[in-house]
């Protein structure tokens, strides 16, 4: 069951980002990562990371509630140090460095410079 759950998560998360890919090109003329290689590991790695986050949540929370309140509570510090709220550039010199050990920062930083 677990595996089935995380086969669809990878589908919806591939084809989400698909769509990004193809809405950033055509909507606002990005263009295509000049190191598709080094692009699609650092995608590899950034979902490898956040399912395993998610992962280890679901093994050791108790109930659904708990799971998804310990999910929720990582789930808005990663997006904060990915630049959602605050970009990397305006954010502080720690908080910056604090932002290149986390998932979601890092993956922000790699994928940005692909």
């Amino acid at each position: 069951m677990l595996a089935a759950q995380v086969i669809v998560n990878l589908v919806f998360a591939l084809a989400g980002l698909g769509i990004v890919l193809a809405v950033g090109a055509a909507a606002f003329g990005e263009s295509a990562p000049q190191s598709p290689g080094g692009f699609v590991l650092a995608v590899a790695l950034s979902i490898a990371a956040v399912f395993a986050i998610g992962l280890a949540v679901s093994a050791l929370a108790r109930t659904a509630g708990g799971a998804h309140a310990i999910g929720a509570a990582l789930l808005l510090p990663l997006m904060f140090f990915a630049g959602l709220w605050l970009p990397r550039q305006d954010m502080t010199a720690w908080l910056a460095d604090v932002s290149e050990y986390t998932p979601l920062g890092a993956a922000g930083q790699v994928t940005g410079t692909c």
